[in-house]
């Protein structure tokens, strides 16, 4: 009597085992700034691919879904015991491209709308080359901001996977899917996404007392609604600096991701977003 395909292949889950194993001989290193060394990871699957671009729906206020799924499949495929969750927003950057480059292509297509015109010219980018420059010109570091009278201390920093996703989970996670329809509902989300924004960034808030006494609030016991109530008591001083310095890091971030090609006399920008469509084949 022949072997039945069971007898020879085993369970399902004994198949999906045998190519997960499989897998990890296709794992690469992607140096991570925040620890200041490589990290192995495994390639995308299938999988994996389908859920990330299923998230191309998201609403482009918040990015929610993109930003839980990309978070998961960064966790599910480092290979080495450290953790995700506190790994900064340019240490996903870098993963990003480095994943995309070892798993779908190292070559995206970047478009450039010809000016008065309806045609586009396209630019090839290396994305292991782009990944490297990341980590050699992007230069951040914490920082330390008061106000005028000595009474608060900001520290502020880099947002961590975690901060990410703990904000969309907890203030956004059934607004995806939400379109604006109106300019009220527009206001409205444009100062959501605002004052959001700016509160990723603080990690602790120091508080002087009339006896000089010095109280110390770490952000990351609080939940993010708690947050913005503190954020929203701060001066407009204080709020301007901690936007300063996260515009500060945009530029950072505009070292690599922002391109300019000379179309017809004129200088024409594009930004590389690493959203959904940043996983398609180009």
């Amino acid at each position: 009597m022949s072997e039945t395909i069971q007898e020879k292949t085993g369970s399902l889950n004994d198949i999906l085992k045998m190519v997960n194993r499989a897998n990890e001989t296709f794992a690469y290193e992607v140096f991570v700034p925040s620890l200041n060394k490589n990290v192995m990871f495994r390639e995308i699957n299938t999988s994996q691919q389908k859920r990330i671009l299923k998230a191309v729906i998201d609403s482009p206020a918040y990015n929610t879904e993109f930003i839980f799924a990309l978070r998961n499949v960064i966790k599910e495929n480092c290979v080495d015991d450290v953790n995700v969750d506190n790994f900064t927003i340019l240490d996903k950057m870098i993963i990003a491209m480095t994943m995309r480059a070892m798993s779908i292509s190292n070559d995206l297509d970047l478009q450039f709308q010809i000016p008065d015109s309806e045609e586009k010219i396209t630019r090839r980018i290396n994305l292991k080359s782009l990944a490297a420059e990341a980590v050699e010109k992007i230069k951040i570091e914490p920082i330390s901001i008061k106000d005028e009278k000595d009474v608060f201390e900001i520290i502020c920093g880099l947002p961590t996977i975690s901060d990410e996703y703990n904000l969309q989970n907890e203030l956004h996670k059934n607004t995806s899917s939400i379109e604006i329809k109106n300019e009220k509902e527009l206001r409205e989300t444009v100062g959501e996404v605002f004052t959001n924004e700016i509160v990723k960034y603080i990690r602790q808030i120091n508080v002087k007392n009339e006896k000089n006494e010095v109280n110390q609030i770490d952000l990351k016991n609080l939940k993010y609604k708690d947050r913005i109530a503190i954020l929203e008591q701060l001066s407009a001083k204080v709020t301007n600096k901690i936007i300063d310095y996260i515009n500060s890091i945009n530029k950072e971030f505009e070292k690599v991701l922002l391109f300019t090609e000379e179309i017809k006399g004129k200088k024409i920008e594009q930004r590389l977003k690493i959203d959904s469509s940043f996983f398609t084949v180009s």
